[in-house]
């Protein structure tokens, strides 16, 4: 032990094996609690510490995230107003219109990466986290928070939101744009979900999903 917060590695009975970033040694990692770190043996290089986020917050967060989510498509994202034409426009829009100029394939990846695989993800999430912390013996939770962990490269609603603000920027000269109340959703739900994923601790889930007993 060194000091109150670190865990040197030590023998378990059902050790989990990890390698160090830094030496590339292979070893067992202790169970450790909230606020300790699991310190390499040979390097003293930080193996891993636990995160602050809970089960039962990310849920909690994960289901105000859903609520953003569904404000986020139902409503418009911006009005646009030009010469007393007034014009709304959705995240779906977009889709319809690259469609409709058939451009399908771009209407496509507008889909998966703004809509489907974000759903896919809190969805996901949710899934495993719910089964988790009330004791279901849902299937497939493995795999289905590795397909969560996986569908991260896909979900790009920062880049979404990055358009949004640069046509905001390039239409504000001829038009007046009004912000409707699916942009603050959408942007909400991205510093949301940006936390959630950070914050969230990974090596505490996979702990209950390979040690259920464990699991409190």
């Amino acid at each position: 032990m060194r000091g109150s917060i670190d865990k040197p590695i030590i023998e378990m009975a059902n050790p989990r094996v990890e390698r160090c970033h830094d030496c590339d040694v292979l070893q067992e990692i202790p169970t450790i609690g909230h606020g300790e770190r699991a310190i390499c043996s040979r390097c003293d290089a930080v193996l891993f510490s636990h995160k602050t986020l809970l089960t039962g917050s990310a849920i909690a967060l994960l289901l105000g995230g859903l609520v953003l989510f569904f404000i986020a498509n139902l409503f418009p994202i911006i009005r646009l107003n030009l010469s007393g034409i007034t014009q709304e426009s959705r995240i779906v829009t977009g889709i319809v219109v690259l469609t409709q100029h058939h451009m399908q394939p771009l209407a496509l990846i507008v889909f998966i990466t703004a809509i489907a695989a974000p759903m896919c993800r809190i969805f996901g999430l949710l899934y495993v986290l719910v089964s988790l912390q009330y004791g279901f013996s849902a299937p497939h939770l493995g795999s289905v928070f590795r397909w969560v962990k996986t569908l991260s490269a896909w979900s790009m609603m920062d880049i979404y939101l990055l358009g949004v603000l640069v046509a905001l920027t390039k239409l504000g000269s001829v038009a007046q744009l009004i912000l409707g109340p699916a942009f603050y959703a959408f942007a909400a739900l991205v510093v949301l979900l940006a936390f959630i994923f950070v914050a969230l601790d990974e090596h505490d889930v996979w702990d209950r999903l390979q040690y259920p007993a464990r699991a409190t």
